[in-house]
């Protein structure tokens, strides 16, 4: 980084430093200004929201806003949501227990706020990222849950290996190899809903070698860098993102053949129904404050090179056009911060703003809320999903009826704010004497 562009980060980013040292808070979260929330005085004064399916808080345990504003996410994903509550044939497991008890409280009218301690202790039995009581990052924490579920809820069988249309096609041919490959390892709802290939092209840089190699890879998330891709005016946009991602690039590697420069180039080959996506706005230890402005609604044949095709069996795309259904947001720089999130309600097709135990109706995405220089991550779903009345009526009923809805008394949270944090801290707490400090970050937890 020049040092012109790197004042100028910092310069940006001077208001928004919030740490005065790491090692003075335990939490890492902050608490928004008067004038941070003031974008929201219309949400919160005129639209609050209770007793509705898919409107319930998440309690904040200390530090634990990145895992409320993923589990709102990941509720409001119809085919996963609808599979863990309506499948009969799931296994019993701890975590997809959880999970599933999560779901049901999330979704009940009965709540209001619920408390999620019992499942961050679980995951990080599962994930030692989970240990501990710092604030963490929402894409490695989505991505994390869904590997978790996806070994709960492999499937015994295979019997949706990918279909070749054109058996004179050499690139469909090779791509269902590695397609069928990955499906041993990973067949489950998590594959078939999360999951899209990537195919890697190397060339060689010398026009009279024929040297050439595709393979595929699979992801479950884009990750999108925005600084190289910025202009004077710090604003950018998904498309360009996208563009700058499947880009060509000169790699270090050397041609086999004659020794010259390797070109590679990544480009979408196969979309998922599920496609989330990660601005990353780190770096240089700088967090970049600056807009990308992205689309409630777009056609992939606009933002693809290649015009991505779809893998064809029941649990996957056919349609090329994607709607929003997500966002979270991160107020704060690369240290610290807090995330909220927004959220299409599959039950009612309306959006719901999550800010922990609070939350709000929005009447329609504007652009007030769609042009944020603090969003990072979007959820669009392929307009195939199709969600049917049927299902939901179902699920509500399966609720109602079928599941003892745990009450969580708001009186007992900081009860469980400090065991969570107990059990969080087991590790770094057995080795230190030190029963004062303690005792002074629990009054830190409790504020």
């Amino acid at each position: 980084m020049n040092n012109n562009n790197k004042n100028a980060i910092n310069e940006e980013n001077k208001n928004n430093e919030i740490l005065e040292e790491k090692n003075d808070s335990i939490l890492g979260e902050i608490s928004l200004s008067d004038e941070e929330y003031n974008d929201y005085d219309y949400l919160i004064q005129n639209n609050p929201v209770s007793n509705k399916y898919g409107c319930v808080g998440i309690y904040n345990l200390g530090n634990t806003c990145y895992m409320n504003s993923t589990l709102q996410i990941l509720k409001n994903i119809y085919p996963l949501t609808k599979y863990i509550i309506l499948e009969n044939n799931i296994k019993n497991g701890k975590i997809i227990n959880e999970y599933r008890n999560i779901l049901y409280n999330l979704i009940s009218k009965k709540n209001e706020s619920i408390n999620i301690s019992e499942f961050l202790n679980e995951l990080g039995k599962y994930d030692e990222y989970f240990l501990g009581h710092q604030q963490k990052d929402c894409i490695k924490t989505i991505t994390s849950i869904l590997s978790i579920l996806n070994n709960d809820l492999k499937r015994k069988e295979i019997n949706n290996n990918y279909k070749i249309i054109n058996n004179l096609d050499k690139i469909e041919l090779k791509f269902s190899e590695s397609y069928n490959k990955i499906l041993k390892r990973k067949n489950s709802i998590i594959f078939d809903i999360f999951y899209g290939f990537l195919k890697m092209t190397s060339k060689c840089s010398n026009i009279k070698c024929d040297y050439n190699s595709i393979t595929f890879q699979c992801f479950n998330y884009l990750d999108l860098s925005i600084y190289n891709i910025i202009n004077k005016k710090k604003i950018t946009n998904l498309e360009e993102c996208i563009k700058y991602y499947e880009r060509e690039i000169i790699s270090e590697f050397k041609c086999e053949k004659c020794g010259s420069t390797i070109l590679m180039k990544n480009t979408i080959y196969k979309l998922p129904k599920i496609l989330i996506i990660n601005f990353n706005r780190v770096y240089d230890n700088y967090h970049l404050n600056y807009l990308v402005k992205y689309p409630e609604y777009f056609n992939t044949d606009k933002y693809f090179s290649e015009k991505p095709k779809f893998i064809n069996n029941s649990l996957t795309s056919e349609s090329n056009y994607y709607s929003l259904n997500g966002i979270i947001i991160h107020y704060g720089n690369s240290y610290s911060g807090h995330k909220t999130a927004f959220c299409k309600n599959f039950f009612n097709d309306k959006w719901y703003y999550f800010n922990d135990s609070s939350k709000y109706k929005i009447d329609y995405l504007t652009r007030d809320i769609l042009d944020r220089k603090d969003a990072f991550m979007l959820i669009y779903q392929t307009s195939s999903i199709d969600i049917k009345e049927d299902d939901i009526k179902m699920i509500k009923e399966n609720i109602n009826s079928q599941y003892e809805i745990k009450q969580f008394n708001p009186n007992n949270n900081s009860i469980s704010r400090i065991n969570f944090f107990i059990e969080g801290n087991k590790k770094k707490y057995n080795n230190n004497n030190n029963f004062s400090y303690f005792k002074s970050l629990l009054k830190k937890l409790l504020k």
